[in-house]
């Protein structure tokens, strides 16, 4: 699962707030004839240009736990195509930082603050997944077997490297 964004910490800004939908297109060029073009991903991930602003109390507690947890996957709300669906302002989506961190120091009547901008990506529609995307699915490996003898229509969990599972069946069909 997913780490939650913590409710103490600044929640981004939606002012400038940027969406870009990435197709992954792979092309194989050709000397004679067209260019063969195919994507490497059935969903779109989306990239989300972000910011945040905070004061200068508040920075050193965001940058440790951003340095600790943002570039997994973790649980932040944020407007999008399916909390629009859901006639939702901001939805929780699991996402994971993709750049760097840009920051910027801003100077106010009332201090200084800062100014911190990123890339995050998201990968809407993961429902078969989870609710909120790829980083909701269980930690355990699923055994596939062999061609000759395949799991179907069992799924042999067999639990994550440091804690295998012994030999766990769960079977998804009734026959």
């Amino acid at each position: 699962m997913a780490i939650a964004y913590p409710a103490t910490l600044p929640c981004p800004l939606i002012d400038g707030f940027a969406s870009e939908a990435v197709a992954f297109v792979v092309r194989s060029p050709y000397e004679a004839g067209n260019s063969r073009q195919r994507r490497s991903n059935k969903i779109l991930p989306h990239l989300f240009s972000i910011e945040w602003m905070m004061d200068q109390a508040t920075y050193g507690d965001w940058l440790k736990w951003m340095n600790a947890h943002g570039w997994a996957w973790f649980e932040l709300s944020i407007p999008s195509a399916m909390a629009g669906a859901k006639k939702l302002q901001l939805m929780p989506h699991t996402v994971r930082l993709t750049s760097d961190l840009s920051t910027s120091l801003v100077a106010s009547s009332k201090g200084y603050y800062w100014r911190i901008s990123a890339v995050i990506e998201c990968i809407p529609g993961q429902d078969a997944i989870g609710p909120n995307g790829p980083a909701s699915a269980m930690d355990d490996w699923i055994v596939a077997h062999t061609p000759g003898n395949p799991s179907f229509p069992d799924w042999y969990v067999a639990g994550r490297p440091g804690t295998p599972a012994i030999d766990i069946v769960t079977s998804i069909h009734p026959y």
